[in-house]
């Protein structure tokens, strides 16, 4: 969304009223990140997040949402989201779902393929330090189950 999709939100709140069904759900999940080159950089060359190109501003893309006159709803508590979700299938018009999330979660794809990238993960993430540190305890816990669920 931020890097190609801001727009887009002016288009549905231009034309969404001609619509026979105007349910619409756009889920953006906010990390503040741009977390898949994040995750690239780290996966591709073992390079560390580099912050200057990677750390995004705080946006409100329901905020944005509710000025178009669309539906914005913020969703910081996972454990909510399956009524959040009810209700924005229900809204009358469309609907942004701004759900915010961890911008240290790995991309790691499943396995087999995730465990031949472990290792360039790990050299980029222990270039970052201390600041790497709790994307290293996700991934290393992420590793472990799935290798444990590919033993079973």
């Amino acid at each position: 969304m931020q890097m190609l999709g801001n727009a887009e939100p002016v288009t549905v709140a231009h034309r969404w009223r001609q619509w026979t069904d105007p349910r619409f759900v756009v889920c953006v999940l906010v990390n503040r990140d741009l977390a898949e080159v994040t995750w690239k950089q780290r996966e591709m060359e073992g390079d560390p997040r580099f912050d200057d190109s990677q750390a995004l501003l705080d946006f409100s893309y329901a905020g944005y949402a509710d000025l178009l006159g669309l539906i914005g709803i913020r969703v910081e508590d996972p454990s909510v989201l399956g009524e959040v979700w009810e209700r924005a299938l229900a809204a009358d018009r469309p609907v942004v779902l701004e759900v915010r999330t961890d911008p240290d979660v790995p991309l790691l794809p499943p396995f087999p393929a995730g465990q031949q990238k472990l290792g360039s993960f790990r050299a980029g993430l222990e270039q970052e330090g201390a600041a790497g540190e709790d994307a290293r305890a996700l991934l290393d816990t992420y590793a472990e189950q799935e290798t444990r669920e590919s033993e079973e």
